[in-house]
Formats: C-alpha cells, structure tokens, sequence
C-alpha cells in the first residue's frame, strides 16, 4: 500500500506530467525525515477532508489548478517586470472574500508545503532554530494558513504558553483549527491592523503575510509595537514569486532586509532557498522565485 506521499505523487503524475519532473526531482533530495513528516501531514490532512466529505484527490485537484495559476503568474510578471496584483482591496474582494477560490487556493497551498523542497526548508529551520527563543509566554501568529507552524511551536513550548492566531479568511481559520486538534488556540478572525492586545508578545510568527500589501512597512511597526523588547519574530517572504493574491513585489534579499531595519528590526539568522535547483547566476538571470526566512529582533 502506498503512503499518502507517494499516492499524491503517482496522481499528480498522472495528471499533469510536466509538474511531476519536478516533484520527482524533489523526491530523491527529500530526507526521510521530510518523507516521515510529509506523511504524518498528509494523513492527518487527509482525515480533514474526510470529514468535510471531501478527499485526498480534491486536494490534487485544488494543486493543479494553483499551479496552472501559477504558470499564467509568471509568464506574466517575466512580460511586465511586476505583479498583476496592485490593490489589497481588489484582492480581498475577489479571493480572501470568495470561499469558492480561497479554498481552491488553500488546498493546494496544503499539498505545496511537503511537496516543494524550498517550503519544507524554511519550515525545518523554524523547526530546529526556535527553542533558541525562550522564553516564550504569548505567542502570536498573524495569518493562519496550514497551522503546521503554530502546531509545531504548541508541540515544542506545550500548555504554558498563551497561543493566538489571527487571520481575515474565515476558510483559512477553518483549515487551521482542523490540523491543530487538542492544542490550546485562539483564533481570531480579524485584520492584523484592527487587532488590538492589552499584553505584548514575547514571540510573533509572520509566514508568506507582507507581500500581500500594497506596502509592507506599517504593518511591521505594528509588530514591532506589539512585541516585547526581548521578543522575536519569524518572517518568510518570497522574492520574484507571483501568485494571485501577491502584490508587493521585493526584487532581491536585500529590499527585504533594508525593510527589515527601517521597521526598527535587525535579523538574527535566516535562510534564503530558490524554488528551483540550478546555479545561482542562472536564477537571479531568469528570476526564479527565491523564498526568504528570518529569526529578528528589535535592534537594540
């Protein structure tokens, strides 16, 4: 019998032939530590969609289509040199409001977050880097996504810490209460800037957020406002990576770090992974999408 892993692989194979070179590839760089948690993901992923009457090939399904979304994306930022995105607003109304494609949208995110190497890096460098952060009492995380962050912190600090999540898309909230089962959450449907705290946070994740703003930087100071001054915060942001719903566009690591610093932040580590594997000077030349990640803390 198959695992999930191999099972999404063979569909999507069979399906698209073209997206499959790539997973392939990815497949023969995957640790069996990669395997073992993509597995354990997808089961308890799996369990979800059962119990909303849906299954594992809806989510293929849901990856296909994003990732011919994707394909449209990107031919079109290597014409004009931006996103085809410029108004939050416009974006609110057409996909965070529109259960039909936020959905869509969301499960295939579900499956990219195993099935792409650069994303599964980025969660394994927040996996071994954040005991180095205690201590932790309140932890937020600002936007929900898949949960497997704030599920990973709740397994790492376990009862006592205070865990709250924020997030505008009642279906992404959805998704993540589902894969957090018996972990003691909040959730809070609300906009980041409209979120008020009487307590500040010693630790604030911020995963794939910012380049869905027509500017980033104020709502890095409101981080910033609602951090403690010995807190950290974990940040990705991807860079050349169009999508749907992205609007700011950082052409290189370096617009992201000089944003960064002039929110009042210096970065304590981070990583930075192409999405495809081949030399760096072919990259940069081709804009590949480069996904960027980063402990920091306010500079002293």
């Amino acid at each position: 019998m198959s695992s999930p892993l191999e099972y999404i692989v063979a569909r999507i194979s069979e399906q698209n032939p073209v997206a499959s070179k790539k997973l392939k590839k990815n497949l023969t760089k995957f640790s069996d530590e990669h395997k073992k948690n993509a597995n354990e993901f997808f089961s308890l992923y799996s369990e979800y969609l059962n119990s909303i009457g849906k299954s594992i090939d809806y989510a293929i399904d849901c990856y296909l289509k994003m990732i011919g979304d994707m394909f449209y994306e990107r031919l079109q930022f290597l014409e004009t040199g931006r996103y085809a995105n410029e108004s939050y607003k416009d974006v609110n109304a057409r996909i965070y409001s529109n259960p039909e494609i936020m959905d869509y949208h969301l499960h295939g995110l579900m499956l990219g977050q195993f099935l792409w190497l650069d994303q599964y890096i980025r969660f394994k460098f927040f996996c071994d880097n954040l005991r180095k952060y205690k201590p932790i009492t309140r932890y937020l995380e600002i936007g929900a996504g898949h949960g497997l962050y704030v599920s990973e912190a709740a397994r790492q600090f376990g009862e006592d810490v205070a865990f709250e999540v924020l997030d505008i898309s009642p279906s992404s909230i959805e998704i993540c209460k589902s894969l957090v089962k018996g972990k003691k959450i909040n959730f809070i449907l609300s906009d980041a800037f409209a979120y008020e705290s009487s307590e500040k946070f010693d630790f604030i994740t911020i995963g794939e957020v910012i380049e869905h703003l027509e500017d980033p930087l104020p709502l890095l100071e409101k981080i910033y406002d609602m951090l403690c001054e010995n807190g950290n915060v974990y940040l990705t942001t991807p860079v050349n990576a169009p999508m749907i719903d992205h609007i700011y566009l950082f052409n290189n690591i370096e617009e992201i770090k000089s944003l960064v610093n002039k929110a009042g932040f210096a970065i304590v580590e981070d990583i930075a992974v192409y999405s495809d594997d081949m030399p760096e000077e072919l990259a940069v030349k081709h804009k590949i999408p480069l996904m960027y990640a980063c402990f920091m803390k306010k500079a002293k």
